[in-house]
């Protein structure tokens, strides 16, 4: 078995998904510091199980989370996958590749995965029990084990050394024993306690039972008589009510006749008054009509005097348009005439332009033949110029050359002399700059080492602080936010407690008494309280028990009869109003029949007496008001028990929907500003205990507050000094580097210096020889120079005067082509002004051509619109002379309708008074009718009151009692047996209904206890008989182990330390699962001494040694090593690699390190590098090209 790969995903600074794959031997992971090395150890032991952040060096688990950066989003999750090759089936699961997978999300959701299946954590830990894997186990060997190991306590080594014996598995089941053996004994307890309880309870509960079976005899009896008193009653009650249904049909048609004769003059008289409506109706329409007409022949004369104004207006506008055509007209002659003169300048000046272009163009054809002339005679005397030029300039470098190298010559022989002495004394102060620099670099490293240390403190200092500071301002928003939630509780509970007590929400009369009660004034102390006083109930129940007591949830529970005389003596004296007592030693209880069967109903919640809590004294008077009341969930259930328990039962549901004894059902919307009389008392109860933990909450957050402050306040002082000896060791340090920077350019100097100087001396001796023979080829060239030169100075003396004659020509022609082309510009800007000017006449003309017909248009159109309002003005005359006419009709029918009106309203006269005479008579018969209605209602009431009755106390309805039992006895004489039965069952006293059934259920419960306790018995000595085995088994196995561990330590110190002496002892042989370990060693060449006395590269060597000496009896599938060698020296590193390679066998070790001698010790190599802030990243590392073995990492 081996670790073949690790997947990491958002865990700590590897935000994106990469895969590390293991070979067996020996694997390096390594990287600069902070590039997040040693997260790959931290996530093996996070999917390996750990449970604390701080060993994963954070504050809580979600700082395992990818936090991100300046540049990245945090993520969501953290996801560790570890794979196993588990082919040779060293771990107890049947896949030969086994994937340990652990996930957990920022909002604090975690999963455990196996090859893909979740599973619990324990599941992982006893997976890997025993087999050195596992966060508490020696295959995780971090930078701080190495202390946890070697720490002063013996007892806290003592889990590795338990792992390495293989009894961690049955140390786990010894301490499951002992949990279970301690809740098997408290249970013990608990049912010794439960069956004395019950012991006290059977005896009693058989006397109740033979009572209650003769109570029940009794009152089957009593509903025998009861229910023969109601039929001989109901068929009393039916008769009455027919006689006087008989009279009320009799007078009912009475009735009807005289509201016929009543509709007839209503009739009539409606008719009537529609005609007068009619009439009046017409007046106001003919008196509208004639206001109309007459504004309307005012409005048309107005309409002809404003036809001859516009009249008017539009000869004025002719006029004005016909003299704009005239002017326009005389505006256009003086156009064309411009235009005529501007013709003639265009012809005259065109001529001038073409005559001086041919001019032009004759000049500029004699300039071109010139310019080839002399541009050809320049061209050869350039080049005999340049000629000259390069000779005269080849000669004086070489003179030049000639100075500098003979000069250079002297320079060299004296440069060669003084090289030769610097060489001899830069070899000196070479030799004492190295040993200053070896120095210096040994200083930087031991306070690089203090910053570091330092720099962390001040890290995490800093962290704690803004941790802390966000702690305290999210703690003091919880207490604003827990302030105003308290003062609101406060505020309401104070509104509500007022509310509860003044009773509000109670009639009159019930809220005297109670208040009375409360000021415990004299002859009130019977009064209980009201039914909804002594009730609590849940929250999801207040609205169908506060439907099903309806108006007796205000009812006054009293003692007996004399508290109620009282009680009600005071509300007459007082008139306070009335109220319902409930009597204790009246109230009977009742019971409901197939009660088993009705619960087994769908949808069917309980029975609402179940449904409550109160207190037992009042079990009556709650059996009276809901043992016959069933509560369901919803109305179609509600319906279907109704129907199924022939409407015996009231039944109610959740949302208060009502189904009564027979059948009537009542539901609908619920008045908000019901009583509440359940939920007030609830919602007190609520916010006081609301109150109570929100104050506790508040308090405990005090106390956070000041033990935060107390912490920044610490964390600031240690802040203060570290930053003060961070001060004072970064300049100590900027010092030793700058003197170290200083001291290397000194050193690099003097070894370029010198080796500048050797090869100097050489090549100055090569250049004296090369330059004197440069010098003699020079002084050849020069003279051959000068003979060049003389030839061609001949040649440009003959070129150059005839060269300055064609140019005086040419620049001649230059002036007068330039004149030529002014002239013929000048021209055609004069000939393109003349254009201009004509085309803008030509656009001017066109503008007064259109201006005068748009004049003549408009003229025509005010000719059109006179005519029209000529044709418009005769057209009102007529219409206002017909409309004069009809205005004189419309008075003549105005008197008309004067005359009818008086005729309709003496005729309306006479028929009021004759349908007044007919209502008179009509509401006698009608009165009387009344009275029987009433009489026939009475009946029906007591009838109803009758039916209620029975229902109520046995759920039985006419159509049942007609068929039940019948006695051969008179109305009298079942009134004296009803009185006897109730006087027998009086006398039984106070009896228990739910005896049987308690007795019944007391006396299995006793039963069942008895065997429960003989089992708990037996199970107690099995597991103590198992503690005892595994302990044995945990030292004899643990004793064999320790021992080999210790013979091996012993051999692994000397061959780690080169000799010297080591050995592992209990601190006490008589407890050896407990006691601790003590590590004994005597390196070499010292006197045996304290472990806390060795050096810092001892102790780790030592706990090297110790861990090998457990690889060597027990080795782990894997070993992950996070820079445990960090303290060594180069020879100790080189002989740790060296010993790693004896396990490789057995053991595949993955070395996190900065160390070459590890390093080389690797088969594979891994490089963690952090080229993005925050972010790391796996790249691949070879030895040859990217990673320097000569230097630390």
């Amino acid at each position: 078995m081996y670790l073949k790969s690790l997947e990491l995903q958002g865990f700590k600074s590897f935000p994106e998904k990469i895969k590390l794959d293991f070979n067996k031997g020996i694997t390096a992971v390594v990287g600069p510091n902070g590039s997040g090395k040693s997260n790959i150890a931290d996530a093996v032991r996070w999917v390996l199980g750990e449970k604390s952040a701080k060993s994963l060096r954070g504050n809580k688990m979600e700082d395992i989370i990818f936090n991100g950066t300046e540049n990245r989003k945090p993520l969501s999750f953290a996801e560790v996958s570890m794979i196993m090759d588990n082919s040779d089936k060293k771990l107890n699961f049947d896949y030969p590749e086994v994937t340990v997978t652990r996930r957990v999300y920022r909002s604090g959701e975690s999963d455990y995965l196996l090859n893909g299946t979740k599973c619990r954590a324990k599941d992982i830990l006893e997976l890997f029990m025993d087999t050195g894997v596992g966060k508490e186990g020696y295959s995780i060997i971090g930078q701080g084990r190495i202390d946890e190991i070697l720490s002063n306590k013996s007892e806290d080594r003592r889990m590795l050394f338990e792992e390495a014996a293989g009894i961690v598995k049955y140390r786990t089941r010894s301490f499951e024993a002992s949990n279970k053996l301690a809740k098997e004994r408290e249970n013990l307890v608990r049912v010794n306690d439960i069956i004395a309880t019950l012991e006290t309870q059977v005896g009693p509960l058989e006397v109740q039972a033979e009572k209650a079976k003769k109570f029940i005899s009794l009152s089957n009896k009593l509903k025998t008589v009861e229910v023969n008193r109601f039929v001989i009653e109901a068929d009393r009650f039916e008769n009455d009510i027919k006689e006087v249904e008989k009279s009320i049909s009799q007078l009912g048609n009475d009735v009807l006749r005289e509201r016929r004769q009543e509709e007839v003059l209503q009739k009539k008289r409606t008719s009537l008054k529609d005609d007068l409506s009619n009439v009046d109706l017409q007046y106001e329409e003919n008196s509208n009509s004639i206001g109309e007409k007459r504004s309307q022949v005012e409005q048309k004369e107005n309409d002809i005097k404003m036809c001859e104004s516009e009249i008017q207006h539009f000869n004025e506008n002719i006029e004005r348009l016909n003299k704009s055509i005239d002017q326009n007209k005389k505006a256009i002659e003086d156009k064309n005439n411009e235009s005529d003169a501007l013709d003639a300048k265009i012809v005259a000046k065109t001529l001038e332009a073409e005559r001086k272009k041919k001019s032009y163009e004759e000049k500029k054809s004699a300039y071109t033949d010139l310019e080839t002339k002399v541009t050809e005679s320049e061209e050869l005397f350039n080049r005999f110029n340049s000629d000259i030029r390069d000779k005269m300039n080849r000669a004086a470098d070489i003179s030049s050359e000639i100075s500098k190298i003979n000069a250079k010559l002297s320079q060299l022989k004296d440069r060669k002399n003084t090289v030769s002495e610097d060489i001899s004394v830069l070899n000196g102060q070479l030799k004492e700059k190295e040993i200053a620099l070896a120095v210096e670099e040994q200083k930087i490293t031991r306070i690089d080492n203090e910053i570091e240390k330092i720099s962390n403190n001040i890290k995490n200092d800093n962290v704690t602080l803004s941790e802390l500071s966000g702690k305290i301002n999210e703690t003091k928003k919880k207490q604003l936010d827990m302030t105003k939630s308290i003062q609101d509780k406060q505020s309401r509970l104070r509104i509500l407690s007022e509310l509860e007590n003044s009773y509000e929400g109670y009639y009159g009369g019930v809220k005297a008494v109670l208040s009375q009660r409360d000021k415990k004034i004299s002859g009130f102390e019977g009064i209980c309280g009201a039914v909804g006083e002594l009730i609590t109930l849940d929250k999801k129940y207040e609205t169908a028990i506060e439907i099903a007591l309806g108006g007796a949830v205000q009812n006054i529970v009293a003692k007996n009869e004399n508290d109620v005389k009282k009680a009600i003596s005071y509300l007459k004296t007082n008139n306070k109003g009335r109220a319902t007592f409930l009597p204790m030693t009246a109230i009977k209880p009742k019971t409901i029949n197939n009660k088993t069967d009705i619960l087994k109903n769908t949808g069917v919640i309980g029975i609402a007496k179940e449904l409550i809590s109160y207190d037992m004294q009042y079990e009556n008077i709650m059996s009276s008001l809901l043992e016959r009341v069933i509560i369901v969930d919803t109305i179609d259930n509600g319906i279907a028990l109704s129907k199924k328990t022939n409407y015996s039962y009231k039944v109610v549901t959740l949302d208060g929907e009502l189904f009564n004894v027979g059948g009537s059902m009542t539901g609908g919307s619920i008045s908000k500003r019901s009583t509440g009389i359940f939920s007030r008392g609830r919602e007190i109860g609520e916010l006081r205990e609301n109150l109570k933990v929100l104050v506790s909450e508040y308090n405990e957050l005090n106390s956070e507050l000041d033990s935060m402050n107390n912490s920044i306040t610490e964390s600031n002082d240690n802040l203060k000094k570290s930053n003060e000896m961070l001060q004072s060791l970064h300049i100590n340090r900027a010092r030793s580097v700058a003197e170290v920077t200083k001291s290397k350019e000194y050193v690099d100097d003097y070894k370029k210096r010198i080796e500048y100087s050797g090869v100097e001396s050489e090549k100055l001796e090569s250049t004296i020889l090369e330059d004197e023979k440069q010098v003699k080829q020079y002084e050849n060239d020069l003279e051959a120079i000068t003979d060049e030169i003389n030839s061609v100075n001949e040649k440009i003396q003959e070129y150059q005067s005839k060269i300055q004659e064609n140019r005086d020509i040419r620049e001649s022609s230059i002036r007068e082509i330039n004149d030529l082309k002014l002239d013929i510009n000048q021209v055609n800007n004069e000939i393109y002004n003349f254009n201009y000017n004509k085309k803008r006449i030509e656009t001017e003309v066109m503008e007064l051509n259109t201006g005068i017909e748009n004049f003549k248009s408009e003229i025509l159109d005010y000719e059109n619109q006179i005519a029209n309002k000529e044709k418009n003005k005769q057209s009102i005359f007529e219409n206002t002379e017909q409309l004069k006419e009809e205005y004189s009709k419309f008075i003549k029918m105005q008197e008309e309708l004067i005359n009818y009106k008086n005729e309709v309203n003496k005729e309306l006269d006479e028929l009021e008074k004759s349908i007044q005479r007919q209502t008179e008579t009509k509401n006698a018969i009608e009165k009387q009718l009344s009275r029987f209605e009433i009489k026939k209602e009475q009946l029906e009431n007591e009838r109803k009151n009758l039916y209620n009755n029975m229902w109520e106390e046995y759920e039985i309805t006419y159509v049942v009692a007609k068929n039940y039992e019948r006695l051969n006895m008179s109305s009298e004489d079942l009134v004296k047996e009803e009185r006897n039965l109730k006087n027998q069952m009086k006398a039984l006293g106070n009896v228990n209904m739910n005896a049987v059934e308690e007795y019944a259920e007391v006396s299995e419960k006793y039963q069942f206890l008895i065997k429960n306790r003989d089992d708990i018995k037996q199970s107690e000595e099995k597991l103590i008989g198992i503690i005892e085995q595994l302990n044995v088994l945990m030292e004899e196995q643990f004793r064999e182990q320790f021992k080999v561990i210790s013979d091996n330590f012993a051999e692994t110190f000397k061959e780690m330390f080169g000799g010297g002496e080591a050995s592992l002892k209990l601190s006490n042989d008589q407890d050896i699962l407990n006691c601790g370990i003590d590590i004994i060693v005597q390196p070499p060449g010292k006197t045996l001494q304290n472990m806390m006395l060795l050096s810092g590269g001892e102790k780790a060597l030592t706990a090297i040694s110790l861990l090998f000496a457990i690889l060597k009896m027990k080795p782990s599938p894997f070993c992950i090593l996070d820079e445990i060698e960090a303290a060594l020296d180069d020879a100790n590193v080189n002989r740790y690699a060296d010993y790693l390679k004896n396990f490789v066998d057995d053991t595949q070790f993955i070395v996190i390190t900065h160390r070459k001698g590890t390093m080389e010790a690797a088969d594979i190599l891994y490089g963690v590098t952090m080229q993005e802030k925050g972010i790391s990243k796996l790249v691949s590392v070879k030895f040859d090209e990217n990673y320097n073995l000569d230097k630390e990492a």
